[in-house]
């Protein structure tokens, strides 16, 4: 069996929408040579959360085999650098066969280092201890803007609505611009204190305008307004009359 160093981390937290470069000590034979690229055959990390491992060529995570059993599935994998190695761990946009999304801010991650080479005329194989835990943390809930689709897992070529938001010093949704392709709408609102929209202002398929004011509040226009008809409810109320 090969020696495997546990890979190494960098100190502060990954963060979950940025690569995270992993270092890898190189593997050693029994004797204690150093296994050399040129000797590897594959060399390579497993991902673990909780008690599953994810499965690279199935896409999926699975629950985690024996020792024998994993080191015969695909590790991600590793590439030399001098005399060890490095992987490059990329948790935003990546999938599994469902569609959701493989890592998250929040469970727990380990690693394992594992490597493969030739011994003897055979191939032999080894891996490491596996890393603490550790957890990812996001830079997402901080970003003032932020354009959003239909839901997290609609790529940006399928989605029938994109907003586009701007969120306040407390991170709560302050506006929006929305546009609907299904109805051919396009929506500008302000929100209130909670996010919720509050005065807004629909551009609809017709060719309408329609200026919803948030509660019982009235629409103000400062400067001159030049109309040709006017449709109103009387202030004592019955059916609209036109002017």
């Amino acid at each position: 069996m090969l020696t495997v160093p546990v890979p190494t981390l960098p100190m502060a937290p990954p963060v979950l929408e940025k690569p995270v470069e992993i270092a890898m000590p190189g593997a050693s034979f029994p004797d204690g040579a150093p296994v050399l690229a040129s000797q590897a055959t594959m060399v390579g990390l497993f991902v673990l959360r909780g008690g599953d491992v994810w499965d690279q060529a199935g896409g999926q995570w699975k629950p985690a085999p024996p020792d024998a059993d994993l080191a015969a599935m695909t590790p991600l994998p590793a590439q030399p650098d001098g005399a060890a190695w490095k992987a490059m761990l990329v948790a935003t946009g990546i999938k599994d066969q469902l569609g959701a999304d493989v890592y998250a801010e929040g469970p727990a991650y380990q690693l394992r280092g594992f490597a493969k080479a030739w011994l003897d005329g055979s191939e032999t194989a080894g891996l490491s201890a596996p890393t603490a835990p550790f957890s990812f943390t996001s830079t997402a809930k901080a970003k003032r803007f932020k354009i959003a689709f239909d839901t997290d897992n609609t790529p940006p070529e399928q989605a029938t609505v994109v907003r586009l938001q701007l969120r306040d010093d407390g991170f709560v949704t302050a506006g929006f611009l929305e546009i609907r392709a299904s109805g051919r709408e396009v929506e500008l609102a302000s929100c209130d204190g909670a996010g919720t929209p509050r005065a807004r202002v629909l551009l609809r398929p017709d060719g309408s305008i329609r200026l919803i004011p948030g509660g019982s509040q009235s629409v103000y226009i400062d400067g001159d307004l030049e109309v040709e008809r006017i449709h109103y409810q009387p202030l004592g109320g019955g059916p609209k009359v036109w002017l």
